[in-house]
């Protein structure tokens, strides 16, 4: 045994100084440049996937750049569309993709939802120029008295017979893949099977797991050929020939044993004569990663062996690729290198009770910086039923071709790691080739696309003249305000824009030489257009785990389902709260580097003037004979120096962008009812934002809050921004004890839990009267790492 294993360690040795041959250089980079640009993929986490009739579906979607394994870096749009069950497009939104998250809300009170199944798809962008298709499709249910969920219509099915690597070899020994599949894609039921060959001799037998797969392995003699019978519960049999086994070729193999991997490629001694010292090559890649070992058949053997140590694989999905000696590919195998997060701890526990409301803890034990979305159920409900969770969406489902039965299966702790894996190598055993296309004419470079966050306004004015210079657009709910230059002939462009959907945007001219204000008559467009898909061929889900009996009351459970259009803040005193319309507020109120602050009373005692309150936010105030000069403490570039114009914060009074900072010279905190501060604004601000944003919100009847909107400015309705932000606000039920709440009912929806530093965060539910709740949790650290829980809690 000491010897194999010291040929086996000089051999690879061997192979890693051959890889630097030029022609295998070439190999590599033409595989590295198909991937060289991002490769994001999307997850949405619903708060339910069954719902009562009238509900609001609420969403936080997580893009992952699969390049990178770290959240999507790029800010930008996110599209959802909904489908029916026949694929018809019922329903488009835009969101806003901010440090790798986005979050929006279905209103199912619309007139195109009824009951029935929905499917609803997330996509970036960017996505539409990837090689890889990695949106994301999931499927919710509205139910009624009347619904019954989807069932086959016929008991037809298909047996695949999958042997390892991608076909069988006389005169070796060879594993075979089993997989039984109904019209849905998924398996009908546990089965049995045995192999028998053309004498009707039994030579082996197998059973298969839930998913419907199993394995077995054959040594094929050439001319006699193999089938394997299929024995279901239910007495049903049904025979399945076997692949003709190749006379010649070269086949691999796999196993695992602790934390190693080990590749047999084999041939047969006829083949072995044909090939003499051809060279082979192994490649071992994931996603634009590659390693590629040169290798010759051992002189006096008819397999040449391969250990790996699983540091030094890539953790996640491995494509193992056989090349011949002109690089066409002859076999290939995917296995699984189990990503570690064993020292990402997340729990929850309940802090206390007061009233009506149960606070709930959340904490971590290390510096990791958590995102979260967490939806919080009845311990019994049966309206969660996702099939995936972030680990198969970003692990797994990228990798593999056509449908997985339920693939969250292979990543739940709760399960043992060793039957999950075995499970998991099966299904791997069954894919066949991986989603890349080894052929070199398929797979040019994919060129870079032009990142253009937000919305843009192209147009021309029709009443141009040259006295007139600039145009502005202004929009009051989100403080946007931006100027451009006009051409000669009238034309203007706005971009990178954030502007919300089905809010009032204001155009106005600006006279050159006298600075004033006139309305402008405009020919625009606003991009990109939503645009619905032609039809969706949508995948067929079985949704399990819900009731064909629905004959409780359903009608009129909800008493309240209207959501809020307000967000609710606290102010310095911990028992001081307020109802605020969202004027003030974008997307990251939950952020760590923005803050809302009330200024009341106490405040403006302890802070006499606007100035002393920016002062102890992040912002440095430099005051001179010629007035102030504000600069943010978080410079956006290394490059910026201090007193540099390049860290200027944006500064926005009642909406509108000003641009002397000295209107806050003598202003008093007492005339002002709000501020907004994000040290980082570039998230909703157009560009020139990233050294934040200073928002002042005044008080009714203050002195900068009295003059009249003139008749000067051109006033249009948005109707393709982003979704406006919604609170969450949990529906209002006739009784919280009724089985139709257990079942079907809410508590809470968390679309941004942010963790950072170990700190802990406590979060205020409803208390419904629950023995317990169960809550699903969904997200990832700003370091890439992954994290899927669902936790039970004894209230």
């Amino acid at each position: 045994m000491q010897k194999i294993t010291y040929f086996i360690l000089c051999f690879i040795f061997t192979l890693q100084v051959s890889a630097q041959d030029s022609k295998i250089q070439k190999f590599q980079n033409d595989y590295t440049n198909t991937f060289s640009k991002n490769q994001e993929s999307v997850f949405i986490h619903l708060n339910k996937t069954a719902l009562l009739p009238e509900e609001f579906l609420w969403i936080s979607v997580y893009i992952y750049d699969l390049q990178t394994s770290l959240p999507a870096s790029q800010n930008g749009n996110l599209e959802l569309e909904v489908f029916d069950s026949k694929g018809n497009s019922v329903d488009l939104l835009t969101t806003f993709i901010w440090q790798g998250k986005s979050a929006g809300y279905l209103n199912l009170q619309k007139e195109q939802y009824s009951e029935g199944t929905y499917y609803l798809k997330a996509v970036t962008s960017y996505m539409s120029e990837q090689r890889r298709d990695l949106h994301d499709l999931v499927s919710f249910q509205i139910v009624s008295p009347t619904f019954q969920p989807e069932t086959a219509k016929n008991p037809d099915f298909d047996i695949q017979l999958l042997p390892e690597g991608g076909h069988l070899l006389s005169g070796v020994t060879n594993r075979v893949g089993v997989k039984i599949l109904n019209e849905q894609g998924f398996a009908p039921e546990a089965f049995s099977g045995i192999l028998i060959n053309d004498k009707e001799e039994e030579l082996k037998k197998f059973d298969s797991n839930k998913m419907g797969m199993a394995s077995f392995s054959i040594n094929p003699l050439p001319g006699m050929t193999y089938k394997v019978v299929i024995n279901f519960r239910n007495g049903h049999q049904v025979t399945q020939d076997l692949p003709e086994a190749e006379v010649s070729g070269v086949i691999l193999s796999t196993n695992s044993h602790k934390n190693e991997y080990f590749i047999s490629i084999k041939t047969n001694p006829s083949h072995k004569e044909k090939i003499g010292n051809d060279q082979f090559h192994l490649a071992i890649s994931q996603n634009a990663a590659i390693k590629t070992y040169s290798f010759q058949f051992p002189a006096n053997d008819h397999a040449a062996l391969f250990r790996f140590a699983s540091d030094s694989i890539f953790p996640g999905i491995n494509t193992l690729t056989i090349f011949d000696k002109n690089f066409n590919p002859i076999s290939e195998r995917l296995i699984y290198n189990p990503v570690e997060n064993e020292n990402l701890k997340l729990s929850v526990s309940v802090k206390e009770k007061i009233g009506d409301s149960i606070n709930l803890k959340f904490s971590a034990n290390n510096s990791e910086t958590y995102r979260l979305s967490v939806s919080a159920l009845p311990a019994g409900t049966k309206s969660y039923n996702p099939e995936d969770n972030i680990l198969s969406q970003f692990l797994l489902k990228p990798y593999l071709q056509g449908k997985i039965e339920n693939p969250s299966y292979y990543f739940d702790h709760s399960i043992d790691a060793r039957k999950r894996y075995y499970d998991l190598d099966l299904l791997l055993l069954t894919q066949g080739w991986s989603t890349y296309d080894w052929d070199a004419g398929n797979n040019s470079p994919v060129s870079e696309p032009e990142r253009n966050p937000g919305f843009h306004i192209k147009g021309q004015l029709t009443n141009y003249s040259d006295k007139f210079g600039q145009l502005f657009i202004r929009d009051d709910s989100s403080g946007l305000l931006e100027l451009t230059e006009l051409s000669e002939n009238g034309n203007f462009e706005f971009t990178n824009l954030f502007l919300k959907d089905s809010t009032e945007l204001s155009f106005g001219l600006l006279n050159n030489r006298k600075g004033r204000v006139k309305k402008p008559a405009i020919n625009y467009s606003i991009t990109p257009k939503r645009s619905t898909t032609s039809k969706l061929q949508p995948e067929k889900f079985i949704f399990r785990n819900i009731p064909n009996d629905y004959s409780k009351p359903v009608e009129g459970f909800l008493t309240q389902t209207e959501v809020l259009d307000t967000v609710k803040i606290s102010g310095r005193k911990a028992s001081k709260e307020k109802e605020l319309s969202d004027e003030l507020v974008l997307l990251n109120t939950q952020s760590p580097l923005s803050k809302l602050i009330e200024v009341d009373d106490e405040e403006a005692r302890t802070n006499p003037f606007v100035t002393d309150i920016i002062e102890q936010n992040h912002f440095r105030i430099k005051r001179g004979y010629n007035g102030i000069q504000i600069y943010s403490m978080t410079p956006n570039s290394f490059a910026a120096a201090p007193g540099s114009v390049m860290l200027k914060p944006q500064i926005y009074i009642n909406g509108a962008r000003i641009f002397d900072e000295n209107m806050l010279t003598t202003m008093r905190s007492a005339d002002v009812a709000y501020i907004y501060i994000n040290r980082s604004g570039q998230a909703g601000y157009g560009q020139g934002a990233g050294n934040g944003v200073i928002k002042i919100k005044m008080k009714d009847g203050s002195e900068q809050n009295s003059s009249r909107a003139r008749e000067t400015i051109r006033k249009i309705i948005v109707t393709n921004g982003f979704q406006a932000y919604k609170k969450f606000y949990a529906p209002k039920y006739k009784s919280y004890s009724a089985d139709l709440y257990k079942d079907f009912g809410v508590i809470d929806w968390i679309p941004d839990l942010i963790i950072q530093n170990g700190e802990e965060v406590i979060h205020k539910i409803q208390n419904t009267a629950q023995d317990s709740c169960i809550l699903f949790i969904e997200g990832f650290t700003m370091s890439g790492k992954l994290i899927s829980r669902k936790v039970e809690i004894d209230l």
